[in-house]
């Protein structure tokens, strides 16, 4: 159990130390209880009037938490932490990986491997992208024409050929080489919007489906991008597109 306490100025608006007296008490907790101290140190006169209030329960999973900063509102303080900044983290992580399994963006941009089931992606390379010690298979002369095949992919769907030349998938692990690690959030937003690279450069060729992903709201695709994020970094360097001949 862990108890939160809400003192008067004339105690000078601080948390008892004794207050949260849990040894097991996890880090969240205790940033919490430096945050709060920090915001009723500054609070406003009139929250003098009030009562001592204690707040006891469990602190934990969430509980806890959410009562405190209930509290907090009710009392009229502004609280601006990075603990509650953080709070939604998970919840926009999971929501990202959601997003990436139903949209299959595993099917392109994971290399993977052959099952009884046929190929199924590769889990220690996960949206690595094409790998670049993976040779380019020579595209069949006259195979790519009107009433023939409009495109044709590799052995795991990492390359595609069609009137748009060779498009390869990209890395979208966080790697700081060759990933996504250098972009931001707003960067992938506006990649997304304009099917364009960065937002300003060259145009995401097919497969890619950018008009679907467009179609997302921009909560929606700062989730997917917190997700790729939080993956293993991958060091592979993607070849770039071969423009058709």
């Amino acid at each position: 159990m862990a108890t939160i306490r809400l003192c008067r100025p004339a105690e000078h608006n601080r948390i008892d130390p004794d207050a949260v007296a849990s040894p097991a008490r996890s880090a969240r907790e205790s940033a919490l209880a430096i945050e709060l101290r920090g915001s009723l140190d500054h609070a406003s006169p009139n929250h003098g009037r009030m009562q001592r209030t204690v707040l006891s329960g469990r602190v934990g999973a969430g509980a806890g938490f959410a009562l405190g900063y209930a509290t907090l509102l009710a009392l009229g303080v502004t609280v601006s932490s990075p603990v509650l900044a953080q709070a939604a983290a998970p919840d926009q992580v999971k929501r990202g990986e959601f997003l990436v399994n139903y949209g299959g963006c595993n099917d392109c941009h994971s290399p993977k491997t052959m099952t009884p089931q046929g190929p199924v992606p590769d889990k220690t390379r996960l949206l690595s992208g094409y790998q670049a010690s993976q040779p380019v298979p020579p595209v069949p002369p006259g195979v790519l024409a009107q009433g023939k095949w409009s495109a044709m992919t590799n052995d795991d769907l990492t390359a595609w050929v069609g009137p748009w030349g060779i498009s390869f998938a990209a890395n979208l692990t966080p790697d700081a080489a060759t990933g996504l690690r250098p972009w931001t959030a707003d960067q992938f937003v506006k990649t997304m919007r304009t099917g364009k690279h960065l937002g300003v450069g060259r145009p995401i060729l097919p497969p890619m489906p950018v008009q679907s992903l467009a179609a997302l709201s921009d909560a929606d695709l700062k989730a997917i991008f917190a997700y790729l994020r939080s993956l293993k970094p991958i060091q592979n360097q993607v070849p770039a597109p071969i423009p058709p001949k």
